[in-house]
């Protein structure tokens, strides 16, 4: 159970979740959007500042915003049923993407959500260099595999979920380790 001593002003939450081709598998898509659904249900109740962006390719890089920061995710949480496996994955593309408004705020202290289900990586250097852009911003990089570890070196904590029906579960359990310490 995540607590009300922690300070929202002290926090902010960016969420990429992967559209990719490969998410239309064993439901992966659906349990996702539901888990990302619930986790902003429980960010926004305890007020921490947060934004969702799927992200995908059609062959260029394709985003879609579901909540941006300064957006109440009441009025919002309905774009979410619009995500949807799509084509590629390119995560190391958004990465870089997602520090740039993790950096424009204020919050002492930031996180980086990754839900995905990549098996490979398009390029690694490319990849290695978004994580170390992460690390020298501070921001904390969190990755949730869906039926995957296979990117779990690349992250401060990983977890990697097998049983979907725990996915929101899991989400939870991996950010209440980050967010009250």
């Amino acid at each position: 159970r995540i607590t009300r001593d922690i300070d929202p002003e002290s926090l902010a939450i960016y969420i990429l979740l992967d559209e990719s081709h490969s998410m239309n598998t064993s439901n992966r898509m659906r349990y996702s959007k539901e888990a990302v659904a619930v986790l902003g249900e429980v960010l926004h109740e305890l007020r921490i500042t947060f934004a969702i962006t799927g992200y995908s390719t059609n062959p260029g890089l394709q985003r879609f915003l579901y909540k941006q920061f300064h957006e109440d995710y009441r009025t919002v949480r309905t774009r979410l049923a619009g995500a949807t496996n799509r084509n590629g994955t390119y995560t190391q593309e958004n990465i870089p993407y997602a520090l740039r408004r993790l950096e424009a705020r204020k919050e002492r202290k930031k996180i980086l959500l990754i839900v995905t289900d990549a098996e490979e990586i398009e390029s690694e250097i490319r990849f290695k260099k978004a994580v170390e852009l992460a690390r020298d911003a501070g921001v904390e990089l969190l990755g949730l595999g869906i039926n995957t570890s296979f990117m779990s070196g690349y992250f401060h904590r990983f977890v990697e979920l097998t049983d979907l029906l725990r996915f929101g579960e899991e989400l939870l359990k991996l950010l209440r380790g980050v967010i009250q310490r």
